[in-house]
């Protein structure tokens, strides 16, 4: 059911025979006057403006409220577009419409491409959250010092840690690439998919270095 309290009252600039309604400008082609006026007629009558200054030049038109689309707005940002038109409300075919229309628009490469290294870095915290990292370097570097003195084969607990060390690396370098393969659609002008081809884990390891 149409509100009739959801209405605009401009004032037109030009002569209706001079308005090209698909490219009107504010300012130019007319003026907002009150941009949140409820109906002057509650029964859907033709709003009459007689006794007012340039009284054939104010409209009021109702203004149905903008569907906004669902898009990526790590990709994309919205255009907002209002204007007068001549379509009639079905209800109330004495008024025409005020349109809020919602478009969206591809943002600058720099704000994608933030939001791929965004995406890369929570990618690698999950790989490696900051407490494993913390032991992993305290663990690293007695798998150092068994390498340099030759204590080979590791004992279970250093060979632990170094399959892991090994894990963290192969992912790390695997969101590197994605993220360079992402940030090169981005630098061509497409549309990248900012959820695809990232390496997560989220399993907590187990077991001495990982253990609390």
């Amino acid at each position: 059911m149409t509100d009739l309290s959801k209405g605009i009252l401009i004032y037109w600039l030009n002569p209706i025979d001079e308005r090209d309604y698909n490219n009107l400008v504010e300012g130019i082609d007319y003026e907002i006057r009150n941009p949140n006026m409820a109906c002057p007629n509650t029964d859907g009558s033709p709003v009459n403006f007689s006794g007012a200054p340039g009284a054939e030049n104010y409209e009021w038109l109702l203004r149905p409220d903008g569907v906004r689309v669902g898009v990526d707005y790590r990709i994309y940002k919205e255009n907002e577009a209002k204007r007068p038109t001549q379509i009639k409300d079905e209800e109330y075919p004495n008024y025409s419409i005020f349109i809020t229309e919602y478009g969206v628009v591809r943002r600058d490469d720099a704000e994608i491409i933030a939001a791929i290294r965004q995406m890369e870095s929570a990618a690698n915290s999950s790989v490696l959250s900051e407490g494993e990292q913390n032991k992993l370097t305290m663990m690293q570097a007695a798998v150092n010092r068994a390498y340099n003195l030759k204590l080979l084969p590791l004992t279970q607990d250093l060979q632990t840690v170094e399959d892991r060390l090994i894990e963290v690396a192969n992912k790390a370098n695997q969101n590197a690439r994605n993220a360079s393969d992402l940030i090169d659609i981005v630098n061509s002008g497409g549309i990248p998919n900012l959820d695809s081809g990232w390496e997560y884990d989220n399993i907590t390891a187990q077991g001495f270095p990982f253990n609390s």
